[in-house]
């Protein structure tokens, strides 16, 4: 699907996109959050690899609904991807409704 995007994209002649996705597990596939997010970067040089002329650069978005584990699990996940996915993963996104107040990002 990553590279799907990716590719429709560049025949729009798109030459800088950048995409973002929440980390997510999924326990009945196995997939856990660093799982999917290396299967997204392996799919963006994969697209990237075969679509020569388009630069694919990824976000983690962070939830404001999410709870601090899972805010702590991204930031740390958007680190490790930042120094091993060859300048795929290059930062974070926030995202969701900007109301919504919890113990994260509340200034409440």
């Amino acid at each position: 699907m990553t590279s799907d995007v990716v590719k429709e994209f560049a025949a729009d002649n798109v030459r800088y996109l950048e995409l973002r996705t929440t980390p997510r597990d999924v326990p009945a596939t196995r997939m856990t959050k660093s799982s999917h997010i290396a299967s997204v970067v392996a799919a963006i040089n994969a697209a990237v690899a075969a679509e020569k002329n388009i630069v694919v650069r990824l976000l983690l978005a962070i939830d404001r609904q999410m709870c601090p584990a899972d805010v702590d699990e991204t930031l740390k996940l958007a680190e490790a991807y930042g120094c091993h996915s060859d300048g795929i993963v290059v930062g974070l996104d926030l995202s969701g409704d900007p109301a919504v107040c919890n113990c994260v990002f509340s200034v409440c």
